[in-house]
């Protein structure tokens, strides 16, 4: 069985190794030959490593971290899953190991609890069992219908934090996708620099009241230009009716980016 100390030195060089685009994992005896002798050349991409070099977890924990109501009757649950068993080898103890190695990720459980208790979705589900570390949680909204809310969907890669935001509308039986906002704006972006790259600046509401939320898109004359020299515009998204739309589009600088209030 590996020990909490050796799985840290594990996570340790894996990462530090991943950083140079080669990585290299030897076989080791104080690893008790758990680890095979394989050598992968190649060079990292934006997608997400697994977080644990042994293979595929063959025992998951799933702990209920938080709870929220959704109006009168509804319920979102926040699972937080981790591997406690690699095969013969043991994964994090408990999920505060779990959160110190950054092998946790979370998904969202929403139920309806009257009249009758009825699960509608799994949200992030199949996500937070890939390996990596990804979470989903329900942020904040300006949506006047309570009935419609936003899901912030966030993964962590080793060098790289990516988001989605999700807008679902819950009815009686289901769920339904509204629409899908990829690269919302983060706080570092949105705040001239000072803020973090994990939190995302969120929704908003303009002078006519409409509910917005801005995302980031690369220039279509990128492609033609290194990779300093890249532009990208602010995509301003809306709710109008039972669809979320695109409402506009400006340049993006970091120096000047303020909230498009006044429509």
């Amino acid at each position: 069985m590996m020990t909490f100390l050796n799985q840290l030195l594990i996570r340790t060089c894996c990462f530090d190794i991943r950083r140079i685009g080669l990585f290299t994992i030897m076989k080791h005896n104080i690893m008790k030959d758990v680890i095979q002798a394989f050598t992968l050349i190649g060079i990292l991409t934006a997608a997400p490593l697994p977080a644990f070099a042994l293979g595929d977890c063959t025992q998951w924990a799933d702990e209920v971290t938080s709870a929220m109501s959704i109006g009168d009757s509804v319920l979102a649950e926040t699972h937080t899953v981790y591997c406690e068993q690699y095969g013969s080898d043991a994964g994090a103890k408990t999920l505060a190991d779990a959160k110190l190695l950054g092998w946790d990720s979370s998904y969202l459980k929403i139920t309806r609890t009257w009249p009758i208790n009825l699960i509608l979705g799994l949200v992030g589900f199949d996500q937070a069992f890939e390996g990596g570390r990804f979470d989903a949680r329900v942020i904040e909204t300006e949506f006047e219908d309570s009935s419609v809310i936003g899901i912030q969907q966030t993964r962590r890669g080793a060098s790289n934090i990516s988001h989605e935001v999700v807008i679902i509308q819950i009815g009686w039986l289901t769920m339904d996708t509204l629409g899908l906002v990829k690269q919302p704006l983060n706080m570092y972006q949105a705040n001239n620099r000072n803020g973090s790259e994990s939190d995302i600046a969120g929704f908003y509401k303009n002078s006519a009241g409409n509910t917005l939320i801005d995302t980031l898109a690369p220039d279509i004359n990128n492609d033609k230009v290194c990779n300093a020299c890249r532009k990208y515009n602010v995509v301003s998204m809306g709710l109008y009716g039972d669809s979320f739309t695109q409402v506009s589009t400006r340049p993006f600088d970091i120096d000047t980016y303020v909230q498009q209030i006044v429509e």
